[in-house]
């Protein structure tokens, strides 16, 4: 079956964007939120939580070393919230980033999904009067449409390897959370381990993240430019990753194309 390259290409261009303005968002959100909690600290002091009820076993002097002591518990603990707060949103990204990826390949090349729709079942009735690339194309888009919620995240990157594989072992990324460019190297074990960190935040409240977020983000930001550059180089679909004017997040150059199709 032919893909339409040109609709692939502008796809592509589209998900670079979001992509680029949702780090941006998470990384100004963070410096704002830390900046105002840093902001506050003095007035911490003040709240009603920074005294102990009265009534317990302690020493004066005990009291006023614990009670010295909170109001930097409850900064330190907005700040990891906050951290937190940044690590489930740029998982988000990277999850919807996957997906997209996915869709766009079979849009681009809908025969290499061909292992994952031939075999699936079907009602004949649904097959009259359609042709072998109607029913095709139908059942493709049907396991599209659901591939973000059947598929987990790391399988997702794995069917995006296998269909695109990588050319070079180390390419080199911007980002724009520590505004850096960096060559980059795919670790499974390290996005799993960020998804179970991700879940414990979600369903177990475990908001106390390592002090390591903000480089964590920064690798998932890196790896959904690198799940990107994956199908645009199998495609052709771009010359580059180039950053903007500054501030403006780096966004892939989609090939200029005159044909529709493959």
């Amino acid at each position: 079956m032919l893909g339409n390259l040109k609709e692939a290409a502008a796809r592509l261009a589209t998900a670079s964007q979001r992509c680029g303005v949702s780090f941006m968002t998470i990384v100004e959100s963070a410096r704002l939120s830390h900046s105002g909690v840093k902001g506050i600290q003095s007035g911490l002091y003040k709240l009603p939580s920074a005294r102990l009820p009265d009534g317990l076993p302690l020493t004066p002097e005990a009291r006023q070393l614990v009670e010295s002591r909170l109001p930097d518990l409850r900064l330190h603990s907005m700040l990891k919230s906050h951290g937190a707060a940044s690590l489930v949103f740029a998982h988000a990204v990277l999850d919807d980033l996957a997906t997209e990826c996915c869709q766009i390949i079979s849009i681009a090349d809908p025969d290499a999904w061909r292992d994952s729709v031939i075999n699936r079942q079907v009602k004949l009735a649904d097959l009259e009067g359609s042709s072998f690339e109607e029913s095709y194309s139908r059942l493709l888009g049907e396991y599209m449409n659901r591939i973000g919620f059947s598929e987990p995240l790391a399988k997702r990157i794995d069917l995006i390897h296998s269909k695109c594989p990588p050319q070079d072992p180390k390419p080199l990324f911007p980002s724009v959370v520590d505004e850096t460019s960096e060559q980059f190297t795919y670790e499974p074990a390290k996005v799993q381990a960020l998804d179970r960190m991700r879940q414990d935040i979600l369903h177990r409240v475990k908001v106390d993240t390592p002090d390591t977020v903000l480089d964590d983000v920064a690798y998932l930001e890196r790896t959904c430019y690198y799940l990107m550059w994956l199908v645009g180089n199998k495609y052709r679909m771009l010359t580059k990753i180039e950053s903007g004017a500054t501030g403006d997040p780096p966004l892939f150059v989609p090939v200029s194309r005159s044909d529709s199709t493959r």
